[in-house]
Formats: C-alpha cells, sequence, structure tokens
C-alpha cells in the first residue's frame, strides 16, 4: 500500500513538473491566477522569486502561517498582475488558456475577461474571430524580470526583494534616473506640500518624486498589518492595496499619532476571508513607526498620485 502511494505522489509531481516548465495554465480569470504545485524542499520565498511575486503576498493569499515550510504536492496559488504579467508578445513563459468543448471566440474573450480580441489573435497567430481548432489559446507572458525593479538579489535577513542602486547620485530605489522633486513654491498647497514631507521611511525620497501641482488622492482607509522582517531596521515598509497600482509610493498617515510613513505598493489585495472589511494591510514595522498598538482593524489616511498621472 505505501509503495502505491509512493508511485501515486511521484507520478503527480512528475506530471506537474512536466506542465510547469511545458507552460503555465490559467488556474483562473477573476482574479488572473496561476496554481503552483510545490516540490520537495521548496520554500515560498524560490516561488516568489520564480514569479515575481512578494513571499508576503502569497503567504496572506494562501493563507499561510510565517516561516510554515510547504508540503510537496501543496497548490500554491500565483496572482497575474502588470507586475509579472503582460499581454504582449515576450521571451517569458506563456500563460495558457484551456479552451473548453463548445467554446467559440468571443465567449473565450468573455471567460478569460482580461484581454481584447485583437490581444488574443495576435498572442496566437489568429487572423479571425475563429479558434482554429486549438485547444490552449496564450492569454499572456510570464514576465522574465518583474516591471517594478530594475534588478534585484535575495535579502538574507529579511527574506524580501531589495532593490540594488546602480548609481546613487543619479538613480532612485527603481532603477530611474532620478529627477530634482518639485521646489516647494511649484505645489499648489505650501502646507499640503510641508505636511506630505514630514513622513519617514527608505521610500521617502521616492514619494517626493511624485510632488507636483495637482492634489493627491485622499482616502480614509481599514488596514490591518502583514508580519514580515523588513523594515525594522531600513525603514523600508510596505503595502497590499487593491487602491494604489502595484509600484506606486503612497503616504499613510496616522491622524491620532499625528504620525506619517512612505511606503510602496508590493501588491494587489486579495478578496478572501481573512481581508474582508480591509482596504489594505501594511507591514508591521509601519505601524509600530506610526506608534499605532492595534494589529488588527485600524484606521488610516492614504495619499498618492495615481500613475497614470505620472
Amino acid at each position: 500500500m505505501r509503495r502505491f502511494l509512493l508511485i501515486t505522489l511521484l507520478t503527480t509531481l512528475s506530471l506537474s513538473l512536466a506542465a510547469q516548465s511545458a507552460g503555465l495554465l490559467l488556474h483562473s480569470s477573476r482574479p488572473p491566477q496561476l496554481a503552483h504545485r510545490a516540490v520537495a524542499k521548496e520554500t515560498l520565498l524560490s516561488i516568489s522569486r520564480s514569479y515575481h511575486v512578494h513571499p508576503e503576498q502569497l503567504r496572506l493569499l494562501n493563507g499561510l502561517q510565517a516561516g510554515s515550510s510547504l508540503r510537496a504536492g501543496q497548490r500554491i496559488l500565483i496572482p497575474l498582475s502588470d507586475t509579472n504579467f503582460s499581454k504582449k508578445k515576450s521571451k517569458g513563459r506563456p500563460v495558457y488558456y484551456a479552451v473548453k468543448k463548445g467554446a467559440t471566440f468571443s465567449k473565450v474573450i468573455k471567460e478569460v475577461g482580461f484581454i481584447t480580441a485583437a490581444q488574443l489573435r495576435s498572442l496566437n497567430g489568429l487572423t479571425a474571430s475563429s479558434l482554429g481548432g486549438k485547444k490552449r489559446l496564450i492569454v499572456g507572458y510570464l514576465r522574465q524580470t518583474p516591471r517594478w525593479v530594475a534588478s534585484a538579489k535575495e535579502d538574507t535577513v529579511s527574506n524580501t526583494l531589495q532593490v540594488l542602486r546602480t548609481d546613487s547620485s543619479k538613480q532612485d530605489v527603481t532603477g530611474r534616473v532620478a529627477t530634482e522633486p518639485l521646489a516647494a513654491s511649484k505645489i499648489r498647497d505650501q502646507a499640503l506640500y510641508r505636511f506630505l514631507v514630514s513622513g519617514q521611511g527608505y521610500f521617502k525620497n521616492a514619494f517626493e518624486e511624485y510632488l507636483d501641482e495637482s492634489d493627491p488622492l485622499q482616502q480614509l482607509v481599514k488596514a490591518a498589518v502583514f508580519k514580515t522582517q523588513s523594515g525594522f531596521l531600513d525603514q523600508k515598509y510596505y503595502v497590499i492595496t487593491n487602491l494604489a497600482p502595484v509600484g506606486t509610493y503612497v503616504y499613510l498617515y496616522a491622524d491620532a499619532q499625528s504620525r506619517g510613513v512612505y511606503a510602496k505598493v508590493i501588491g494587489p489585495l486579495h478578496d478572501i476571508r481573512l481581508n474582508q472589511g480591509l482596504d489594505l494591510r501594511v507591514s508591521n514595522a509601519a505601524v509600530l513607526a506610526m506608534g499605532i498598538g492595534e494589529l488588527e482593524n485600524f484606521s488610516l489616511t492614504l495619499y498618492y498620485w495615481p500613475s497614470s498621472n505620472r
């Protein structure tokens, strides 16, 4: 009996590995996700590096305890976003949609939801609104390099990805050529300007690059923490939310404590039971820096400029 179970497990893992190496199959489209099967000795960090997703985002999405080990064959859901997924032809791994029996071109577009007819034709070499008898259709590619970093290395202390500066005098933490923040005289509201630059955190300079003459978006949010080792020494604070695009630098302000921090959005807040009623999750080091005693269900004010205005 044990031998039979062992053979079954090895067969399942072999098929899973073969499927993962041949291509990636879309697990769900609302929201877009992949399903990864863990292999022996694989960790959440190694998986996060393969798919360009922050490990804390994977942990929260899959309901895992901090520091927990993965078992062989365990399914790990992988979120797809602009950070790690492209709907244009690229050198990355293709993501496939399995065509259902009796499906039509228009039904596939409706079922997938996040791709246009023109994109589907371009990705699959189709000349008309016909599936051409295909059993699988490419709906995008997993990026070879995440969109929001220039280069990265493993932070062995915090198990997060930290961005390298190639020339600190010319580049910011995203690898872009830095520009001088707008002077206070160019900001419409002087009091608002002084307020927005009064916070703390590693990403302050990056946030100040977003300052312009328009007023930032401002929203009172319900928040909770996600636990990570990052931020206690280097002041690198992170946010998971759907309110601002991935890669955006935001200012979080605790009105009761009169303290604010700058943080970077590393991923969306997924629709799971753990996140019901929340607008965002922020790293626990940021909460400590703002002097907040609660870990769940506290209020913050969020300030940011949408990337579409940049």
